[in-house]
């Protein structure tokens, strides 16, 4: 006797496979896209293929930042760019301490503003936000998404400050580590707005002039092999 139509359509949602690519495992719930570990990944790191950005992977972007603030310490724009940021966590300050009604995420992403912008300074606040505009620019294939890099954008941040980790008891070993507390992606959508708006343009501004310095350099390496050639 056939299978009546309610039976085959129940047996495909039962049947539904990840959405990730290259990924062959059944989606983890009947209405989810993702097997268990690509959903986490996605909802962690932005992407389901996206890797984790981590302090090693930023420290040549750092050190780029810092170096130019050693070529240029008496311009102004730094002094500038923390106190954009030092503004934007007084706004933060007022909106988590609203008792009004509104957003929860935004509520949340503001809490979030105000700890990192009370428990570590603000130049290299600055600085990490930077060299994360740095590293998108100079290693777009890094992210998968847009959403990817403003995910990783926020852990960063985030991760700046150890009262976003977690300790944790290993089984095996019985020894204490440390994890980092995730944020819900809404959540971290509204403090990408908050970061954007204090240092977007910033982090713009200056991936796009590293970008026209390393282009520079790139065609003085070039004449100067050609004038090597000359000499052949």
């Amino acid at each position: 006797m056939p299978a009546s139509p309610k039976v085959g359509m129940r047996i495909c949602l039962m049947h539904k496979w990840c959405h990730s690519p290259g990924c062959s495992e059944r989606a983890a719930t009947r209405y989810g896209n993702y097997c268990s570990k690509h959903a986490s990944a996605k909802r962690r790191h932005g992407d389901s293929l996206q890797k984790g950005v981590t302090k090693s992977d930023l420290k040549p972007y750092i050190e780029l930042i810092q170096e130019r603030r050693a070529k240029h310490p008496e311009k102004k724009a730094w002094i500038s760019m923390e106190e954009r940021w030092k503004a934007q966590v007084e706004i933060c300050v007022g909106i988590a301490n609203d008792h009004g009604p509104m957003n929860k995420y935004k509520r949340i992403a503001a809490k979030e503003i105000v700890k990192v912008g009370h428990n570590v300074e603000h130049k290299t606040v600055v600085d990490t936000v930077l060299a994360m505009y740095l590293l998108q620019e100079l290693e777009s294939r890094r992210f998968r998404s847009d959403l990817a890099f403003w995910t990783q954008l926020v852990r960063r941040v985030r991760g700046l400050t150890e009262l976003n980790s977690g300790m944790w008891v290993d089984p095996k070993t019985l020894r204490r580590k440390t994890a980092a507390m995730e944020l819900c992606p809404r959540a971290a959508e509204a403090m990408v707005f908050y970061i954007k708006q204090a240092l977007g343009v910033c982090g713009l501004w200056l991936a796009a002039f590293e970008r026209k310095e390393e282009e520079r350099r790139r065609q003085d390496a070039l004449n100067f092999f050609a004038e090597l050639k000359e000499l052949a």
